[in-house]
């Protein structure tokens, strides 16, 4: 059975959380296939192996809070600013599983909406290498 996401927080560097997220988007791993065929393989058949990993971007939607000096207001001057740091996602499954990673705010986009909540839009890019400790994933 499945558990629910709802819960799962993003913490800077300095252990700050982004306040009031809505939503964060898929997140993982992607190798590069890098082509190893040659005249002698057997078959008519492409043979690969992996390349370099890039974990990517990593899209979060809030509801806008100035009140969120240390979260949401700090990620937007780190994106002016282009200040790198490390970035952790923890779920709220029964292993707590952690999502590590270096990166940076790529983006912000602010969108006030007619009948709703002014939402945030805040793009992380990750950079080098990411970490999964815990149970569920390791790399």
């Amino acid at each position: 059975m499945g558990e629910l996401g709802k819960g799962t927080t993003l913490k800077d560097g300095a252990s700050n959380v982004i306040a009031l997220i809505s939503r964060i988007g898929a997140f993982g791993v992607t190798k590069d296939d890098l082509e190893k065929t040659t005249h002698d393989i057997s078959g008519n058949w492409k043979a690969f192996f992996a390349g370099l990993g890039d974990a990517g971007e990593i899209p979060v939607t809030c509801d806008l809070s100035g009140n969120d000096t240390d979260g949401q207001i700090a990620s937007i001057a780190d994106c002016i600013v282009g200040t790198e740091d490390t970035y952790t996602i923890t779920l709220p499954n029964s292993e707590a599983s952690t999502f590590v990673f270096r990166g940076y705010v790529k983006s912000y986009k602010i969108d006030p909406q007619i009948n709703g909540a002014i939402k945030l839009d805040l793009v992380f890019r990750t950079t080098g290498s990411t970490a999964y400790p815990g149970p569920v994933f390791t790399v």
